[in-house]
């Protein structure tokens, strides 16, 4: 996908098949993707895209406003989300292969002792 840049912000350009230009601001860093029409000009993206330099500016300011998700322990106790869902993990170490099942709220890993995060 070609990048175009104006002023600070760098998006990626994307021309297909429909009638109107849609411009996105992604989650979580702010990547800003612009898709087009492939009848639009070059300037005519560029013209668009200039009027919603303030919305794009806005939106990249309210994703680094949020706090992101900490680094994971492995420890039990420890909340992770799994299909939407907060499920608080149970850490079960125990010889032989690595295993995850739910129950009841809860996410069961059975690991071997010799496991690292890595």
């Amino acid at each position: 996908m070609p990048k175009v840049e104006i002023g600070s912000i760098t998006m990626q350009l994307n021309r297909k098949a429909i009638k109107n230009l849609h411009i996105s601001v992604l989650p979580p860093d702010g990547r800003v993707r612009v898709s087009a029409p492939e009848s639009m000009t070059e300037t005519a993206i560029r013209m668009a895209v200039i009027s919603r330099i303030p919305w794009i500016k806005k939106q990249q300011s309210d994703f680094a406003k949020q706090p992101r998700q900490s680094d994971r322990e492995m420890v039990s106790g420890e909340c992770h989300y799994l299909w939407g869902r907060r499920y608080r993990l149970n850490l079960i170490e125990r010889s032989g292969k690595h295993e995850i099942k739910l129950g009841r709220g809860r996410l069961h890993l059975y690991a071997n002792t010799a496991t690292t995060l890595e």
